[in-house]
């Protein structure tokens, strides 16, 4: 059975269908209309492609619609990995302890943060810069 990760929703968030590959999503989401966008399991609130509100429609390109998903992927992931081990690193562990908060609350918290930052990352990426 395939996996089906990329998530396409409408734009009040309902959703459409789940694709295999991002190419699909990305189509999908044009044919939705304004306001679609591409999601992936397990980060909702990461719009990987927002129908409308890029510089250029997923019809213009395929290609370059799957690359801005890619792209903002890619540095989510690169970004909240490298966070996630940062706040592995036993004297970073024992820094949060120290603050009075309970180990498992900062080790939490601590990883609450790290999504939001890894989320602006990944949001900075523009699609200006895959214009075809």
């Amino acid at each position: 059975m395939a996996y089906l990760k990329w998530k396409v929703r409408d734009k009040d968030g309902a959703l459409i269908a789940s694709v295999k590959y991002a190419h699909d999503a990305a189509v999908l989401a044009h044919f939705t209309g304004a306001g679609a966008f591409v999601t992936m399991n397990g980060v909702p609130n990461l719009k990987l492609w927002h129908e409308g509100n890029e510089a250029f429609a997923a019809s213009a390109s395929i290609d370059a619609a799957r690359e801005v998903i890619f792209a903002r992927w890619g540095t989510y992931k690169e970004t909240h990995e490298t966070l996630i081990a940062k706040i592995n690193l036993p004297d970073r562990i024992a820094a949060l302890a120290e603050g009075g908060i309970p180990l498992h609350d900062a080790r939490k918290k601590a990883e609450t943060n790290a999504k939001r930052e890894a989320l602006k990352a990944a949001r900075a990426v523009s699609s200006e810069d895959y214009k075809p």
